[in-house]
């Protein structure tokens, strides 16, 4: 149908809908139509071609009005994956039933040799082959192979023909980024590559640090029109890349396609690192307030801690118990860090909490942590003041 009509247009959900309960329906009337060929193959082959090629056409003009009437298209990743799905288990289905239809013309074969049949006929006289083309002038008027359910036409990214089983593309699609590099601007890590060549069906590049992905502050499009990555330094500090100060950054990009498909990675690029701690704590404030435990407030100091717009939270000090450092994230006003004793290394505290709207008051939870497990020694609440 698209070789004569051309591809159906894109349509939104309503039309969607339209189009499926436009296919249920050629469908159901298609599986009656061919139901009829088990019990009289002969008679009825030519007749259900003809009604099948009949319904087909008017499904098409039908399809092709759904657009004209829900003229937009909202449909989304999820709904385009689903059709998909559908598709493959439809052809499935389409697939059984020329199984079924070869099953039929073995069984006509054997019959007709079985017994000859004494009246002349011509090979018209059976019908048409399930693809519409004529059947073949010879002694038992055979078909062509029939074969598997035409694949889509789009192209494989990889620009090797479709498993004509499964549809499946094969080989890798070809990378579309090349020669990342990185820097540190303002507390934030900006991640940027060349373009090889452009293609329509770029839907994403996925960058990799220390072979994680990273979630990046630009959207999809907007990393596909500009190549660029941005994201706070803090992220790298803590799981899953555990990176510390004075550590180089390198990238590495893939190519994710409209299919789902992706790209290998391109090599590594970096130019960027870490600062020193010492570059943190430049920048850090005194920080002083209390915590509750057994039901007792007791005072509590940080002598430097600085909670950066780059997503990190890092500090130092030292208590009853020893020097500590401060490691954590801060994101849209949500602190999370660990408070670690450079002598102990037995247990570990964590505060999690909210900064207030003028970033000068955290109020939050935390509870010690032993061998990697909640210990039986938690408090409910802590605040802590920034001192000015």
């Amino acid at each position: 149908m698209e070789d004569k009509n051309g591809a159906l247009l894109e349509t939104c959900d309503a039309g969607t809908k339209c189009r499926e309960e436009i296919l249920k329906t050629l469908k159901d009337k298609i599986l009656v139509i061919w139901q009829t060929i088990m019990s009289d193959f002969k008679d009825s082959v030519e007749v259900s071609v003809a009604q099948t090629r009949a319904i087909v056409e008017d499904g098409w003009t039908e399809q092709v009005q759904c657009q004209k009437d829900h003229p937009c298209c909202s449909v989304s990743e999820i709904a385009w994956a689903n059709n998909v799905t559908s598709i493959k288990e439809n052809r499935k289905k389409i697939n059984g039933l020329l199984e079924k239809w070869q099953e039929f013309e073995k069984r006509r074969v054997e019959l007709e040799k079985m017994c000859p049949i004494s009246v002349d006929y011509k090979c018209s006289d059976i019908g048409s082959c399930p693809d519409g083309s004529a059947r073949n002038d010879d002694e038992l008027c055979s078909c062509p192979d029939i074969g598997y359910a035409p694949c889509p036409a789009t192209e494989c990214e990889s620009g090797i023909a479709r498993d004509p089983a499964t549809c499946e593309c094969f080989g890798e699609p070809p990378q579309r980024a090349s020669a990342p590099t990185t820097a540190y601007e303002s507390e934030k890590i900006t991640v940027r590559w060349d373009l090889i060549s452009n293609s329509s069906t770029i839907k994403d590049f996925t960058v990799y640090i220390k072979d994680q992905p990273v979630k990046c502050l630009e959207d999809a499009k907007t990393k596909v029109s500009t190549q660029t990555c941005t994201f706070g330094v803090g992220v790298l500090m803590n799981d899953p890349y555990n990176m510390t100060f004075g550590d180089a950054i390198d990238a590495s990009i893939q190519t994710v396609y409209t299919d789902f498909s992706v790209s290998t990675k391109t090599e590594l690029g970096g130019g960027a690192s870490i600062p020193s701690q010492d570059y943190f704590l430049a920048k850090a404030s005194a920080w002083n307030g209390w915590y509750e435990q057994n039901d007792m407030q007791n005072e509590m100091d940080f002598e430097k801690m600085y909670i950066s717009t780059g997503e990190s939270v890092i500090g130092e000090g030292d208590d009853v118990v020893g020097h500590f450092t401060l490691k954590g994230t801060h994101i849209d006003g949500n602190v999370t860090f660990e408070k670690r004793y450079t002598l102990r290394d037995d247990f570990y505290v964590v505060y999690e909490g909210q900064l207030s709207s003028n970033d000068t008051v955290l109020t939050g939870k935390w509870a010690i942590w032993m061998s990697g497990a909640l210990s039986g020694d938690t408090s409910d609440f802590q605040q802590m003041a920034c001192q000015q």
